[in-house]
């Protein structure tokens, strides 16, 4: 599987030979991400401690099909929506380079997820669970309705915007 696609500073200067370094790298399939142990189907290797492969995202539409049939038990409609914002959130991890030196619960966690979006001290508030880039996957942060970016977000969106990473 593609796992050498996402455009930073570190993959621009260790760069694959058999992608291009100025524009991101998004596949979408049909499946075999959930093969991968991807329960989802949606994901970016945007997490790698190996600056090369840091570029690039997947959708396994089937997979995420069947992660989504199972979602609908806890209120999730709208399928087109969360095709939408799964690709929205893959696509931010790869704007956004914040796993390195994260502290769980203060801005982005490892996982380059944003626990407290709000910045108000409470953990999965009502609030927090709108968020594009929450720590967890909910119906809220799923549906264009109710979706929303925080400010802690798009602060990382201009910061990699002012590097030059982001046109």
């Amino acid at each position: 599987m593609l796992k050498d696609y996402r455009d930073t500073q570190g993959a621009r200067a260790a760069a694959v030979a058999n992608l291009r370094t100025d524009f991101i790298h998004y596949l979408i399939i049909d499946t075999g991400a959930r093969t991968s142990g991807v329960v989802t189907g949606n994901l970016s290797w945007d997490k790698s401690t190996i600056a090369a492969l840091e570029r690039g995202a997947v959708t396994a539409i089937s997979d995420a099909r069947t992660y989504f049939d199972r979602l609908t038990a806890v209120g999730y409609t709208k399928l087109d929506e969360y095709f939408m914002a799964a690709v929205a959130h893959e696509l931010v991890h790869l704007l956004v380079d914040k796993n390195s030196g994260a502290v769980p619960g203060v801005g982005f966690d490892l996982g380059e997820h944003v626990p407290d979006p709000d910045r108000n001290g409470v953990l999965g508030n009502a609030a927090d669970r709108t968020e594009l880039m929450y720590a967890g996957t909910t119906v809220q942060n799923r549906e264009l309705a109710t979706v929303r970016i925080f400010p802690i977000v798009q602060e990382a969106l201009e910061t990699k915007s002012g590097l030059g990473l982001i046109r």
